[in-house]
């Protein structure tokens, strides 16, 4: 049988073959951990660097490449089509401390409020539209929810979750994960 030519484009053999499903192909790549969609994650906490106490959190990321964001202000609907194509998603199986799995859930939490507050203004427009000051405490709403958002989004929540900087075919790049964590992951994969 000829043996084939060289495909520039093929995925890595490792990650292509269903034999390697699973395993730990981890990489720091700029500060990010990079893995492979189907990692097998040791035992060490992604926020602390903690080796004992750890369960599993079953996290859905996803990926939306930025220049997305621009086409959706400038066209919501060609945006939003835009979005629903090019979104990337990947699930692992993320090791966190007790600890850590809390901070992560109150964050989620307090994010989720404060998209509850910045959608309270339609609560005041179906309820008492006809009261004189509606459009303004409606605007006062928007404009509070907006700033809570934010802040919420930044300074509580940012330091507690990871986030996706990435995600292609096979590899998601990981963001807010723990630099001794990343390196004893990636040091690991390449002992295996």
């Amino acid at each position: 049988m000829p043996e084939r030519p060289f495909d520039p484009y093929a995925p890595p053999q490792h990650l292509a073959d269903p034999a390697f499903a699973g395993r730990l192909d981890a990489r720091i790549e700029g500060g990010y951990l990079v893995l492979n969609k189907n990692a097998e994650i040791p035992e060490v906490c992604l926020k602390c660097a903690a080796r004992e106490g750890i369960v599993r959190r079953a996290q859905t990321f996803t990926y939306t490449p930025p220049w997305v964001f621009a086409i959706l202000i400038l066209c919501n609907l060609g945006g939003l089509i835009a979005m629903l194509m090019t979104m990337k998603r990947a699930k692992l199986k993320l090791p966190l401390c007790v600890g850590c799995n809390g901070r992560w859930r109150a964050a989620q939490i307090a994010v989720g409020l404060s998209v509850a507050l910045l959608l309270s203004p339609l609560l005041v427009f179906f309820v008492a539209i006809d009261a004189p000051e509606a459009g303004s405490l409606m605007l006062l709403l928007f404009g509070l929810g907006f700033l809570v958002l934010i802040v919420v989004s930044t300074t509580y929540a940012r330091p507690r979750l990871l986030r996706a900087r990435s995600i292609d075919e096979t590899t998601i790049k990981l963001a807010g994960v723990e630099p001794n964590a990343a390196l004893l992951i990636a040091r690991t994969s390449a002992a295996g």
